[in-house]
């Protein structure tokens, strides 16, 4: 994943990609940059639901969060370094950084969080009733943030959020595809 990196002074970068490519890996590798930098912050991981943010976002073996974040840089599993209860699932780093877990199914779980930054995986899964307005949500979180920053990571599918991000990051300053 080390040649998928980050590009430089992006506010969203959107990969649209198959099967095989190394988005989640990517996703993860870029969580992790953000999240183990000196200036601890609060980061949201927003998948199609909680088992899929849960098993894929957190304990893919080698390519989730729990795969690339050394175990060194999170609190123990008794000392609250990763919960993973339904609905409270997260990840807290020894510098203060929290990485939180967010099924796309339910936007209004996003309210009341601010966030310097989130990964948005599989977004072209997300349910298609509610994916514009957990978009949404996500943006207002990031409202705050210093330098907030998107990774959004998807097998490309041709429906209407996934066309409405294309064309938004085609027109917008600060996107990457």
């Amino acid at each position: 994943y080390h040649e998928q990196t980050e590009p430089n002074d992006s506010l969203s970068w959107l990969i649209l990609a198959g099967r095989g490519w190394g988005k989640t890996g990517t996703g993860s590798e870029t969580m992790k940059k953000w999240a183990t930098a000196d200036i601890p912050g609060h980061y949201a991981v927003i998948a199609k639901n909680d088992r899929e943010v849960r098993n894929v976002c957190f304990e893919a073996k080698r390519a989730g969060l729990l795969g690339v974040i050394p175990e060194e840089d999170y609190r123990t599993r008794n000392a609250n370094g990763y919960n993973k209860s339904s609905g409270d699932t997260k990840l807290t780093l020894k510098n203060g950084s929290v990485i939180r877990a967010f099924s796309a199914e339910n936007p209004d779980n996003l309210r009341g969080y601010a966030f310097d930054g989130a990964w948005c995986d599989e977004f072209a899964a997300w349910p298609k009733k509610v994916a514009q307005e957990m978009w949404d949500n996500l943006m207002f979180c990031l409202r705050e943030a210093r330098h907030p920053r998107v990774v959004i990571t998807t097998t490309p599918k041709n429906v209407e959020h996934v066309r409405t991000m294309v064309g938004r990051a085609k027109v917008e300053a600060g996107w990457v595809i």
